[in-house]
């Protein structure tokens, strides 16, 4: 069996569809969540000199998109057949954006917090969940947003919406309500039993 440990912090951030990728797909791992104070002496030893970190028995891999695209398709959720595959990986790098977008306002220069906030609001995310919902028309089905079973697609826009809304300061709610491909796709992730006991029980903050 592989042994697989997950390195970040105490957060959501960049780690969370990772561990999401772990906890639908019934997937051991080590979550490990260091504090600040630990990264320090912990950056040296990896290969990118960034969170998250993933280690597959022994061996690290860095930069989260290539640990997602790697355990997404190790664990069968990466989609099926190389097109697919494709799409599913087009979602999962246009969530960042957002990611991205959520990063700016709250670790940004102050003074522009809020131009960050209005062009998050106002152009990030209709934009990408607009396409998204034209993407989800062609290539998805029985409420998965790429083929008809459950990929790291669905996860990452679960994922995104659901840390751009917990957090309180972008005053944003009901992110999917004019988009009712997408709104679909969240209820079904939402309603996986896996997930529902891992926020539940283990998750971590979404600040």
């Amino acid at each position: 069996m592989v042994a697989y440990a997950l390195t970040y912090f105490n957060v959501a951030g960049r780690a969370e569809i990772i561990r999401l990728l772990f906890i639908v797909s019934g997937t051991l791992f080590t979550d490990n969540r260091i504090e600040p104070a630990q990264w320090p002496a912990l950056k040296a030893n990896t290969t990118w000199g960034s969170l998250p970190y993933l280690e597959v028995d022994g061996k690290i891999l860095g930069q989260s998109n290539a640990i997602v695209y790697y355990v997404s398709n190790q664990l069968g959720l990466g989609g099926e057949g190389e097109w697919n595959r494709a799409i599913v990986q087009s979602i999962v790098f246009a969530t960042n954006d957002i990611k991205d977008g959520l990063s700016q306002f709250v670790r940004g220069d102050p003074s522009l917090k809020e131009k960050n906030l209005s062009k998050l609001k106002d152009s990030t995310i209709p934009t990408i969940l607009g396409r998204a919902e034209k993407v989800i028309e062609v290539y998805g089905s029985d409420d998965y947003s790429v083929g008809s079973k459950l990929t790291v697609a669905d996860l990452a826009l679960y994922d995104t919406i659901r840390q751009v809304e917990a957090n309180k300061q972008t005053g944003i709610t009901n992110i999917a309500a004019n988009y009712p491909r997408i709104a679909k796709v969240l209820a079904k992730v939402a309603a996986h039993p896996k997930i529902v006991e891992y926020l539940a029980k283990e998750a971590p903050s979404t600040a």
